[in-house]
Parts: C-alpha cells; sequence; structure tokens
C-alpha cells in the first residue's frame, strides 16, 4: 500500500507537469490537452489534494472502514442490491443486524467470497 507521505512527496512533480505541456514526458510531442493553469492555482491545488490524503490516513496507510451497510456490500462486491438483501435472507452470506440494518465486515466478506470457489454468486438472486 502506498504511504501518504509518498504521494505528498511526489505531489510537487506532479504538480510541475503542466496541462499546457505538449510532450507526455516520453518525447511524443502533442499528447498534452492545450490548457495552461497559473502556478499559484497548481499549487493551491497539490496542497488541497495533499490535505486531503493526510486526512484519509492513519499511520501513513489509507483508511478503509471495516464495516458497511448493505449498500456499502452491494459495492464493494459489485453486486445488485438486491442480490444482498436475497443472500443474506437465505443466511448465505455473512452479516449481523443492527436492529434493522445489515452490517457487513468487509474482512467477512472477503473471505466469503473467496470461499465460493467455483460457486456463481449469481445463483440465488
Amino acid at each position: 500500500m502506498v504511504k501518504s507521505e509518498q504521494l505528498i512527496d511526489e505531489l510537487p512533480r506532479l504538480a510541475a507537469v503542466r496541462l499546457g505541456d505538449t510532450s507526455d514526458g516520453t518525447g511524443r510531442e502533442g499528447a498534452g490537452c492545450g490548457v495552461s493553469l497559473p502556478d499559484e492555482l497548481l499549487e493551491r491545488v497539490a496542497s488541497a489534494i495533499a490535505h486531503r490524503l493526510h486526512e484519509l490516513t492513519e499511520d501513513g496507510k489509507l483508511v478503509t472502514p471495516r464495516y458497511v451497510g448493505a449498500e456499502g456490500a452491494a459495492e464493494y462486491l459489485t453486486i445488485p442490491l438486491k442480490r444482498v438483501y436475497n443472500k443474506t435472507a437465505a443466511k448465505e452470506m455473512p452479516h449481523r443486524k443492527d436492529g434493522n440494518r445489515l452490517m457487513f465486515d468487509l474482512r467477512e466478506l472477503d473471505d466469503w467470497f473467496e470461499s465460493l470457489d467455483g460457486v456463481r454468486l449469481r445463483a440465488s438472486g
């Protein structure tokens, strides 16, 4: 995983690549988009990105939530929300309930998905 310090250290170099540059860094001409931005704007964008990356990191690592709702589980697994509901109703997918709300541990979803080995996720919904 890329540490935030590495990303932040790269920002000045990335900001130095101007959008108006007609080279893509390989010596070929014509790869740029022909738009030029002032240095001050580029510095502000780089600073805002660095600040946001710092907010999203913990000990230099990007933070991902461990628990998600049904919508998050569907997005994480790239399956329809209805399939998540069908799989949980059939007790085929690991989950917990918080009142009426379904909660999913992403680590458990990873383990569950890897255990399917050859089983079609679409099989029952």
